[in-house]
């Protein structure tokens, strides 16, 4: 009756089940077209539902009805919110993400790409990436892949569909591809503290080594702690896996950085400074290996006036990085300086 269909329409609407809860709403309209509470609960429904416009009109129909409803009235309000917040499906599928609500992103994404989004345009990378997000939350790997290998194809050059890919393939349980495309990732934005979380829990996975080197690391929490990413990244580093280094780098400098900022020696301690200065020295050679050449000159020079007394290897690594950018002056100076310090520096004991 009249009563029940009221009554399992709420009930529907409670459980966030809008398109049912918009039937009864409909078929009490049908029965009663003054029921006030069945415009009520349309309005709702449209507007959970993404369809703003057909919102604020139930609004209206009820307003004609119960002019001072103010139920009503702040539902039309909040749909005219909406309608002049997103005017695009990209806008209501962002404005859904940002809500949790990602099934609905998922519709009006998709509805994008159906429609408004030009191959190939910003609208249509935009829907993608993060129509694959929404994927993910839904714990939907399949289709987040998807979407992921299109942004990879259409920019290549950039990290966001590695990281996208990655994160789809790591929810799907497949690791290996998921190590691979963080990697690729992290060789284009070598600093991207996602990516390389990304890396970080996907080699746990794979790797039981990799995990024990991680629970060590967390477990270093004093100034050590930057000393404990040196140490792990010149292993990746041995170990050929120089994205995993750069990442290793950037969270030593990251923990060196914030001890220095809480120490009470302004710009560091020698100490703090030596290390920070290492730490850019190794990353220097990691750069060079995979030919970020500037990153690499530009580390090594950052590095040297961090020593109180630069070490061969800090005026080595400067050499190498004017080396390979034909500076050739810069170069012989910094090989002659390292050479000399080597040179000067005392034999290692017996049976060392």
């Amino acid at each position: 009756d009249f009563h029940s269909i009221g009554n399992r329409c709420a009930c529907y609407a409670e459980q966030g089940h809008y398109s049912r809860a918009l039937e009864d709403a409909n078929k009490g309209l049908e029965v009663d077209i003054n029921w006030i509470e069945g415009y009520r609960r349309k309005g709702l429904a449209y507007f959970c539902l993404g369809q703003y416009v057909q919102s604020q009109e139930a609004c209206q129909s009820g307003l004609y009805l119960a002019p001072n409803d103010e139920v009503l009235l702040e539902g039309l309000e909040e749909a005219k919110c909406m309608l002049d917040k997103g005017n695009t499906e990209n806008d209501r599928g962002d404005t859904a993400f940002e809500e949790g609500n990602y099934e609905l992103a998922v519709y009006h994404y998709t509805n994008s790409l159906g429609s408004e989004a030009k191959k190939g345009s910003p609208e249509e990378l935009h829907a993608l990436s993060k129509r694959s997000t929404a994927y993910v939350h839904l714990k939907r790997p399949r289709e987040a892949v998807v979407d992921a290998n299109a942004v990879v194809t259409a920019v290549p050059e950039e990290a966001r569909g590695y990281m996208l890919r990655g994160t789809a393939y790591a929810l799907g349980g497949l690791v290996v591809e998921a190590i691979a495309d963080f990697k690729s990732g992290l060789l284009i934005e070598p600093l991207n503290a996602d990516l390389a979380s990304g890396l970080r829990d996907a080699m746990m996975r794979w790797d039981p080594k990799f995990k024990a080197r991680v629970m060590l690391e967390q477990k270093a929490v004093s100034a050590m702690n930057a000393e404990a990413y040196l140490v792990t990244a010149e292993e990746a580093m041995h170990n050929d896996d120089s994205a995993l280094a750069l990442s290793l780098f950037a969270k030593g400098l990251e923990a060196v950085d914030n001890h220095i900022a809480t120490g009470h020696v302004v710009g560091g301690d020698e100490e703090d400074r030596a290390c920070k200065g290492m730490l850019l020295v190794r990353r220097s050679a990691c750069h060079l290996s995979t030919h970020n050449d500037e990153l690499a000159l530009k580390g090594a020079l950052e590095a040297l006036p961090l020593f109180a007394d630069p070490p061969a290897e800090a005026h080595a690594a400067l050499a190498k990085a004017h080396h390979v950018s034909q500076n050739w002056t810069q170069a012989t100076a910094h090989y002659k300086k390292a050479l000399a310090l080597a040179a000067e520096a005392p034999p290692p004991p017996e049976g060392g």
